[in-house]
């Protein structure tokens, strides 16, 4: 099957780092919800003083975008069944990543 063994490249995984930084305790997002690490939402809604002094493990901090980073690939190969992807083509525009949900 074209694009079985296709994932997010290393140069993704630091490009999604880079653009959305990586933050290892929880803070309010822009959108005023509970966030850890890479975008990841712990809770909607403003963390409470306590989580705000709670710091992340990496485990967590990469647990999350990992998680979503094989579900969109596995959309990603159901749905281009008939042409193999270069690497550019399967991984997302950079300014798309809240598109696929990895941040």
């Amino acid at each position: 099957m074209p694009n079985e063994s296709t994932r997010l490249s290393p140069a993704g995984w630091a490009d999604l780092r880079r653009r959305e930084g990586t933050v290892m305790n929880c803070y309010n997002d822009v959108a005023n919800n509970c966030t850890y690490g890479v975008g990841t939402l712990a809770h909607a809604g403003f963390c409470t003083p306590d989580e705000l002094q709670l710091p992340a493990s990496v485990a967590q901090v990469n647990a999350q975008p990992a998680t979503k980073a094989r579900l969109t690939e596995q959309i990603v190969r159901r749905n281009v069944r008939d042409r193999e992807l270069t690497q550019e083509q399967f991984e997302p525009p950079r300014e798309s990543w809240r598109l696929v949900g990895l941040s």
